[in-house]
């Protein structure tokens, strides 16, 4: 056997088996926060349960860390890998990247929601104070509108990545390819050698029979000539 290629595999399959790890332990924390968040959502129509959201959110930031931690070691695997096995674990991981959004952003959409209930309606300031919470409610918009910006930078460079992963693997499937297309190519150079050898001595055996062939044919004439001399003498 190829000791190289027994190598590769191995590392493929070591590769593999870490991918799943990661996948099985983000499953896990994934499934808690998305329970944590999903409570918080519940409560946020409830004003008994006003105290315990930030402490839910608390609990869920931690983990989503974690998650995006558990993932970002998912795309070293996946760019540690090779051929098709990098194809294999790109496809698995893309759904797991979205589960990650999703959980993000619905922690996001919490965290605005608790933020500006408690600019506009937990902070108690007089009627008198209307101008201030006018102010508070623009600096809360103006400091939303620089999360998105700084969000969409983020997702864009995330893309880009992922973009840049889905070309190396087009690339390694292109040199898959031309790999196989040179392999073909010396096949058929070594059948055309094979043919022309097999031609050549066709070519050679044909010039031989007659060669053969007219030496036998002077000699039944020679033949036929000796027995009608002898035949008419």
């Amino acid at each position: 056997g190829n000791p190289a290629g027994k190598g590769s595999a191995s590392r493929g399959g070591s590769r593999s088996i870490m991918f799943m790890q990661y996948q099985a332990e983000f499953q896990a924390v994934a499934s808690e926060a998305a329970t944590k968040l999903q409570n918080a959502k519940a409560y946020s129509d409830n004003p008994m349960h006003a105290q315990t959201r930030p402490e839910i959110l608390r609990s869920a930031e931690p983990l989503l860390k974690q998650a995006c931690d558990l993932v970002k070691q998912m795309d070293v695997e996946v760019r540690s890998a090779e051929g098709g096995q990098r194809r294999l674990l790109s496809e698995r991981a893309r759904p797991i990247r979205d589960e990650l959004k999703r959980l993000q952003s619905d922690f996001r959409e919490i965290q605005e929601r608790l933020d500006r209930e408690n600019l506009l309606g937990g902070a108690r300031i007089g009627s008198n104070d209307a101008v201030v919470r006018g102010r508070l409610a623009d600096a809360n918009v103006r400091a939303q509108q620089q999360t998105q910006i700084i969000r969409g930078a983020l997702e864009i460079a995330h893309d880009t990545e992922q973009v840049a992963m889905d070309i190396t693997s087009e690339l390694e499937r292109n040199r898959e390819t031309i790999t196989n297309i040179r392999g073909h190519i010396a096949d058929t150079s070594g059948a055309l050698g094979t043919a022309r050898s097999l031609i050549a001595s066709m070519q050679k055996r044909e010039v031989q029979q007659k060669a053969i062939l007219s030496f036998v044919a002077i000699i039944l004439l020679g033949s036929i000539g000796t027995v009608m001399y002898y035949a008419f003498k």
